[in-house]
């Protein structure tokens, strides 16, 4: 799957039109429709942009199944918890010990 395809089948999910992809993302809806019509690439800063609308890395953008996305958010996920203080990560350990009894 490529770049374009992607993008229209995140856009489908999502359920918006191209119109309203293009609004939520803080870009001009003739730049997208370019894109979707694959007359210009889009650049990093559009995909990082169509990204937030739809609420993914630009990893999981890239990734090759929903199991590879899916293992790629935990390892993100991860790594925010292991940046953390370790008052405040031992604090999330205790939560979460609590939901795993």
């Amino acid at each position: 799957m490529d770049v374009v395809d992607r993008i229209e089948q995140l856009r489908e999910q999502a359920g918006l039109s191209v119109n309203q992809l293009a609004k939520r993302a803080g870009i001009g809806q003739a730049s997208l429709s370019q894109v979707v019509n694959r007359k210009n690439k889009p650049s990093l800063d559009t995909l990082e942009r169509l990204c937030g609308v739809f609420g993914i890395s630009l990893a999981e953008f890239f990734a090759e199944s929903p199991d590879q996305a899916a293992m790629l958010r935990w390892q993100e996920r991860i790594q925010r918890i292991e940046r953390l203080p370790s008052e405040k990560r031992d604090a999330l350990i205790r939560f979460i010990d609590v939901f795993s009894q």
